[in-house]
């Protein structure tokens, strides 16, 4: 288990929890760190069951009682209060229920109860949404504004040619954050040389991305910034073999990257929440709309299920809609 996970457990796991409770969910969570886990996908898990344990504090009827008494029914009224009181979305709620389920799977390996609450099929049922939710992205303006706001934002050159090569990165590629920040010098080198970049994602599972990580746009300005980037990283003084660091040589962390996301947007007032998860959805939505294969996205993306990458054809249903209005029969 990683310090920074030791340090989220202590934080998110409240005082008011039993020891029993509480040991039970540092177990699951270092057997999830063991096999492979990503950080951020653990801090999600135990965020999830962390809302169930203060459920079983605040429900008056099940206070006091022990999880290997937990009943079908018990799980049931969990299930209602995330609809009824947090208004938790379908896909929010089936997310909560499969890590619900994890968890009580492994306490059952574990031999810490004798039999598993879940119910085999929910007697509260969700509404659907007719319309799946549309992904946010950004348009070709809206990526324009958003680089000028990196240029007039930044205090130094150096941050400045950096962000906007980490920023762009993510919009050519369509990679995770947490995979744009663990590129490393040698990953560099080796992208300059094979034409390719092996990026390290989801449960450290491997893919090949066709690109040249030091000449990935076809932008002089931003070709102009990769360059210098390269120049400048030569000269930090450091020991971190990332290819992003800072100006002291530590290496960028996600919440840096969210946060000049975040000014760069209201400093160009998008009128949309931009995250570096949007800008993948971004390079999924446009590379769709320019005619890609939707195998070949789900590749780069490193979907595991097509029905995942799906959720971005929206962009061809609307230029299938807007050729069909254009090019209609007319009689």
């Amino acid at each position: 288990m990683t310090d920074y996970i030791k340090i989220k457990f202590t934080r998110l796991i409240d005082e008011k929890y039993s020891s029993y409770n509480k040991n039970l969910l540092y177990i699951f969570v270092n057997a999830l760190s063991s096999s492979g886990k990503s950080d951020n996908t653990i801090i999600s898990y135990l965020l999830d069951l962390k809302t169930f344990f203060d459920y079983l504090n605040i429900e008056e009827s099940l206070k006091d009682i022990n999880i290997s008494n937990l009943r079908p029914i018990h799980i049931n009224m969990y299930y209602s209060y995330l609809i009824t009181q947090r208004n938790n979305s379908s896909s929010t709620l089936k997310r909560k229920k499969y890590v619900l389920k994890l968890f009580m799977d492994f306490l059952k390996e574990q031999n810490e109860i004798s039999s598993i609450p879940i119910p085999s099929e929910s007697v509260i049922k969700v509404k659907q949404n007719k319309l799946p939710k549309m992904p946010i992205f950004l348009e070709l303006k809206e990526i324009r504004n958003l680089n000028k706001a990196l240029e007039e934002l930044c205090k130094t050159e150096y941050t400045k040619i950096r962000n906007i090569y980490i920023i762009n990165l993510m919009l050519n590629t369509g990679m995770r954050i947490s995979e744009v920040l663990n590129i490393t010098l040698e990953d560099l080198r080796r992208s300059k040389a094979n034409g390719y970049i092996v990026i390290r994602g989801k449960g450290n599972k491997e893919r090949y991305f066709p690109i040249d990580i030091s000449d990935f746009s076809d932008d002089h300005k931003i070709k102009s910034y990769i360059s210098k980037y390269i120049e400048y990283r030569d000269d930090i003084d450091t020991t971190e073999n990332s290819l992003f660091v800072s100006l002291k040589g530590e290496k960028i962390s996600q919440r840096y990257i969210q946060k000049i996301l975040k000014e760069g947007a209201e400093f160009s007032q998008l009128n949309k929440k931009i995250s570096p998860h949007k800008l993948r959805h971004t390079f999924a939505t446009h590379i769709l709309r320019n005619g890609a294969n939707i195998r070949h996205v789900q590749e780069l993306l490193g979907h595991s299920s097509i029905s995942t990458t799906q959720i971005y054809t929206h962009a061809n249903i609307a230029d299938l809609k807007e050729s069909l209005t254009k090019n209609k029969i007319k009689y």
